[in-house]
């Protein structure tokens, strides 16, 4: 029994690091897919190129903002139990996506 409260633990604390990386991954795969994109059939639109350093800088912004929102919203707690996260999931979800449009309003 303490080896699985002691594996809910790591798991728990292992959380913010894979929503990060999965937010920086999600960033990277629409970078690199942006360039083959092609949204009318047989109509070549100039799409214009996309610095990769500003998207990655832009990823790991978001990603911290995602994890701070959360930790601020006790999302990321040791011995939560199960019930209520996606209310507070949901909640997290809506600050950062203002956040994010924030950034993304103001940063120009």
């Amino acid at each position: 029994m303490k080896t699985v409260r002691l594996y809910n633990i790591w798991l728990r604390l292992f959380r913010p690091v894979l929503h990060m990386a999965i937010i920086m991954g999600i960033f990277y795969l629409l970078y690199k897919v942006r360039h083959f994109t092609d949204f009318i059939p047989g109509v070549q639109l100039p799409i214009p190129v996309i610095n990769y350093h500003e998207t990655m800088l832009y990823a790991c912004i978001s990603a911290v903002l995602f994890v701070v929102v959360g930790i601020s919203k006790n999302l990321y707690e040791l011995y939560k139990p199960v019930q209520k996260y996606f209310q507070t999931f949901s909640k997290v979800r809506i600050y950062w996506i203002i956040s994010i449009t924030f950034i993304a309003y103001f940063g120009q």
